[in-house]
Parts: structure tokens; sequence; C-alpha cells
């Protein structure tokens, strides 16, 4: 008798709540697709900081352009694009101090930007006399990107203020090559062949610009104004 109440009794039992693991599964994923959907906004709000200090930057209104790409940092710390561009402000601001500690922390993150070396390079060269550094930064532009001739532009002036003619020449006949309209680099050119007494090729080079007259481009811009 007491053997048929024991299986009675187990018979009577509730049956187990199969629902529970689901349950914890749905909460789960809500809890993810939550961080997603934070994560998501997050980067919306970064990128419209960005925008909008870029936007200022190219007006002119540095400040301004400061404070946006700080809130930047705020929610990314590591956004390289905002410590670039808070570096090119204090560079054109002659605040060499912090230009360097913005750009090496924009390099640091991403080491693969041939326009961050050059910035760089900029900056050691005209403003902490660390000429020798301002070469080796500026190679590393050329070597990420080579068809900017604005690289090899500032490298054949960083040459030409070191003395090395050879190398300069070089340099200005790498920028022609690229950019065969900007005649800056053949005045350049021309003044350098005069001056290790080349003159046949001086002259060459002159009558090669009665070829592309008025039609010479700006050449570089490292002003830190209208940085993308």
């Amino acid at each position: 008798m007491k053997l048929r109440d024991n299986k009675l009794k187990m018979k009577r039992k509730k049956p187990m709540n199969r629902q529970k693991p689901l349950v914890g599964l749905s909460l789960v994923l809500m809890f993810v697709l939550a961080i997603i959907s934070y994560q998501g906004s997050r980067r919306i709000r970064v990128d419209k900081f960005l925008r909008v200090g870029i936007k200022n930057q190219k007006s002119g209104h540095f400040n301004l352009a400061k404070k946006n790409f700080i809130k930047a940092l705020k929610l990314n710390p590591n956004s390289a694009t905002a410590y670039f561009n808070l570096g090119t402000i204090y560079l054109s601001e002659k605040n060499s101090k912090m230009a360097k500690k913005e750009l090496d922390k924009a390099v640091s993150l991403n080491g693969g930007k041939a326009q961050y070396y050059a910035y760089q390079a900029y900056l050691y060269f005209n403003q902490m006399d660390k000429r020798e550094e301002a070469v080796k930064k500026m190679e590393k532009a050329i070597r990420l990107d080579p068809k900017n001739y604005q690289y090899e532009l500032a490298i054949a002036y960083f040459y030409k203020k070191l003395g090395r003619w050879e190398k300069s020449k070089a340099a200005f006949r790498r920028v022609l090559k690229l950019e065969p309209n900007f005649n800056n680099a053949r005045d350049e050119l021309a003044a350098i062949y005069n001056k290790l007494g080349e003159t046949k090729k001086a002259a060459l080079i002159i009558k090669e610009k009665e070829r592309y007259a008025d039609k010479g481009k700006d050449g570089i811009d490292l002003s830190g104004n209208g940085v993308k």
C-alpha cells in the first residue's frame, strides 16, 4: 500500500518548468542588442562631432573645432582622427608642445596614415628644430603615399634647407614627374642647377616653363586649415 501511495505522489509532482532557460536566453539577447544599439548610437555621435569639428576648422573657427574634437574623444578615446585634427590646429597656432602630443597620439593609433607623418615632419622641422627626425617622418609619409607630390615637395625643401643639394634636386624632379604643371618646382630646380654650376640644365628647365605657363600649382599646404 505504501509503495502504491509513493507512486501516486510521484505522479502528482508538478512538471518541470522548461521555459526558464528560454526566458534567460531572451534576457541575454535583449542585453546584447541594447549594447549594440548603444555602441551604434555612440559612433553616430562621435562622427557628428568629428564632422562638425572639421567644418569649424575649415572655416577658421578653431576654438569651436577643438571643443567638438574633445567631445568626440570623450566618447571614443581612440579616435585617431580627433587627435590628428587637434594636432593640426595646435600646429597652426604654433603650440608645438600640444601639437606634438596630439599628432604623436594619432600616429600611435593609426600608423598607416601618410598625412599624419607629413604633419609631424612639418612640426619637427619648422617649429621644433628636429630636422633629421623630420626628414625621416616625411620619408615615411612618401613610402605610404608615393604619388602625393606635396610630400615630395616638402622633403625637397627640407633637403634644400639642410644643404643637401643632390637630394633636393632629385626630390624636385620627382615633384615634376608627379605634377608636371608645377612651375614653382622648376624655378627651384633651376636655382639648384645654377648653384651646382650646371647652367645648361638650368637654362633647359627655365625654357621648359614656357610650355606650362600659368599652369602652376599653389604648392604644399600644411597649415592645418581645412584638414580632413
